[in-house]
């Protein structure tokens, strides 16, 4: 996130007609990881691989 009014930026993208049919489409694929707070949508996770790596 880039803004400076996160609160204000996420209601407004909330209000958004293409965001909402986004989300009815997307939010059903996520689901929270073992160790997220109740609270938490997104939770620190462990990197697994990194394809940017330098052999």
């Amino acid at each position: 996130y880039t803004g400076d009014d996160f609160e204000y930026d996420m209601a407004k993208m909330a209000e958004d007609p293409e965001t909402q049919r986004w989300w009815k489409e997307t939010d059903p694929c996520q689901t929270r990881i073992e160790g997220a707070y109740k609270h938490e949508w997104w939770a620190d996770m462990d990197m697994v691989y990194d394809l940017n790596k330098k052999k």
